[in-house]
């Protein structure tokens, strides 16, 4: 026996995470997906950090959570698991 998961599209909200058209441009990345922070470690020294945003997760793009789908909860995928089940026979070759 095998089992496989694997994430497949919603079938409620087909993919897109909510109603149509819902989905904004994140406000704090500007829709880049990262956040780019200075920081000074000393006189004349800036340093220059870039993260993922926190907001949109790194998406660029942010669903309001009244218009989140239900099942999947805005994250456009589900977990589909399946079961197979392969017969090994003695002497067989591998491949």
């Amino acid at each position: 026996r095998l089992a496989i998961s694997r994430n497949k599209p919603c079938p409620d909200c087909e993919g897109r995470g909510g109603n149509a058209g819902c989905e904004k441009t994140c406000s704090d990345c500007n829709g880049r997906g990262v956040r780019v922070q200075l920081r000074q470690i000393g006189p004349g020294m800036v340093q220059q950090m870039q993260s993922a945003c926190t907001t949109c997760r790194g998406q660029g793009k942010s669903i309001p959570e009244k218009d989140k789908c239900k099942s999947c909860k805005g994250s456009k995928v589900y977990k589909d698991r399946k079961v197979l089940e392969v017969n090994i026979e003695k002497g067989m070759t591998h491949g």
